[in-house]
């Protein structure tokens, strides 16, 4: 699923607003990459495993590309326009090595941090024209992270799409965590 497909189907999971259109996204994302951070720190902690870890962020990557996503859906542009497919193919996300296995995340993972806060900056001051940046930001910091677990931002897509459907079909598409 590219991203012009992700972006069509995004509208079936609108669950908000339209008088909270952009900023119920924007503090989505921010959730999210709040949610990112713990996982992370569990690793830290000794609490989770890589293998786990890399399950829980890639989940969670789909639901930050949602939001970015309906970011791009409520402003009115193609999440195409903010990141092409042929721009972020040329991002290198680097490699895993042997010997620190998460090597790189972490940096990518505070990168995220540092755009999603961007967009929070942008949006309390009513800044609608510097979005692109952060956002572009964003998907280049999940294209990166992807390429680090060797999948991609389509496969997160397709992924996040498939859960979103589940839970629409289960009627819990509003309900709270991951287990739902």
């Amino acid at each position: 699923m590219d991203l012009d497909q992700y972006q069509a189907s995004l509208e079936q999971f609108i669950q908000y607003p339209d008088e909270a259109q952009v900023i119920y996204p924007i503090i989505g994302l921010a959730g999210e990459v709040g949610e990112l951070f713990n996982k992370f720190k569990k690793v830290i902690r000794g609490d989770k495993l890589r293998e786990e870890f890399e399950a829980a962020l890639l989940s969670e990557l789909g639901d930050v590309m949602w939001y970015a996503t309906a970011i791009c859906y409520d402003l009115g542009f193609s999440v195409d326009l903010v990141a092409p497919k042929e721009y972020l193919d040329g991002i290198d996300g680097g490699l895993l090595t042997e010997i620190e296995p998460l090597a790189g995340v972490e940096d990518l993972l505070f990168e995220l941090l540092d755009h999603a806060n961007s967009l929070v900056k942008l949006i309390y001051a009513n800044d609608f024209e510097d979005f692109v940046k952060p956002l572009r930001g964003v998907l280049q910091c999940v294209h990166g992270i992807t390429k680090h677990f060797s999948t991609s931002i389509d496969d997160i897509c397709e992924a996040n799409v498939n859960k979103l459907t589940a839970r629409l079909e289960a009627g819990t598409i509003k309900g709270d965590g991951d287990n739902r």
